[in-house]
């Protein structure tokens, strides 16, 4: 996957990278922050989109969709565009695009992956765009397994795996370890752990060869972000603002910590009532103790 951005050297890339892989000419444009560049049409039958959008009545948009069905369409300022229609594509062009090389797909995405162009990331088609793509550019459907973190994945392999012993894991880190398959009637099944670092595992014979990939995401009940401050919230996106005075936290910042506790306090005074009714029954065991030796001191 190749990435657009301000590092980028397109010149470079038009001149070696995107001929050896089919790709036409890419141009880079830019827009006023008045009158930002938006998506203006889709594949939606792509599996990259397949689901992402719908228009009010329900019904899945066509290729031709316009801006006014894509809800979660940025506001772009650049953008490297490529005179096709592609995957995604602006008035100018295609911003996502990809061709087949060999038994892989080597996919262009125009915008970068920080906000600096658009506001591509923060949208939840970005997320899911990342969330499938590991799968897709490698074309082995089959062997590609996507799984949260921390959940048994068991992947199962045809019979020419049979004779086998041990099957390479990659970890994201570069660390390697390895993993005896079981045999099954049909091939051979190989069972992994939870998974806690996020990322692309690889799945490899003893002689290097790839035999399958594993996409390991955050949950989709977790929270993965950053802790930014009133401030940086406000120069961070006050850019893409025409209004930037639209711009208003619901939640100011040095509050966020006290509505933490304030939260935890409710669902967590179980504990403190637990603990004064052993107390309540420590002192009246102690009370009734103490009642008992007076009374076998009375003559």
């Amino acid at each position: 996957m190749i990435v657009g951005g301000e590092k980028s050297n397109l010149p470079s890339y038009n001149a070696t990278v995107f001929p050896a892989f089919g790709f036409g000419e890419w141009t880079q444009k830019k827009y006023a922050l008045e009158l930002p560049a938006r998506f203006s049409a889709m594949d939606n039958s792509h599996p990259l989109l397949s689901n992402l959008f719908a228009d009010q009545l329900g019904a899945t948009p066509s290729i031709n969709t316009t801006q006014n069905l894509l809800p979660e369409s940025p506001d772009i300022t650049q953008a490297f565009v490529m005179a096709e229609k592609g995957i995604i594509a602006l008035n100018d062009g295609a911003i996502l695009t990809e061709r087949t090389v060999g038994k892989g797909r080597v996919v262009v995405l125009g915008l970068p992956a920080t906000p600096t162009w658009s506001t591509f990331p923060i949208t939840g088609i970005f997320a899911t765009l990342m969330y499938r793509m590991p799968g897709h550019i490698s074309m082995s459907q089959e062997n590609i397994i996507n799984t949260p973190a921390d959940q048994e994945v068991s992947l199962r392999l045809s019979s020419r795996f049979s004779g086998v012993q041990s099957l390479l894991l990659q970890e994201p880190n570069g660390a390697s370890s390895l993993r005896k398959p079981i045999p099954l009637p049909s091939g051979v099944i190989v069972r992994f752990d939870g998974f806690t670092q996020t990322g692309v595992y690889g799945v490899l014979t003893p002689q290097n060869q790839a035999v399958a990939a594993i996409a390991v995401n955050h949950s989709a009940q977790e929270s993965v972000g950053d802790r930014w401050t009133s401030s940086e919230l406000r120069t961070r996106f006050t850019h893409y603002l025409t209004q930037p005075e639209t711009l208003h936290l619901i939640t100011p910042d040095d509050r966020f910590d006290i509505t933490v506790e304030r939260q935890r306090s409710g669902t967590e005074l179980w504990q403190v009532c637990v603990f004064l009714a052993f107390c309540c029954g420590l002192i009246e065991v102690l009370y009734a103790r103490s009642i008992a030796q007076q009374v076998t001191m009375v003559p």
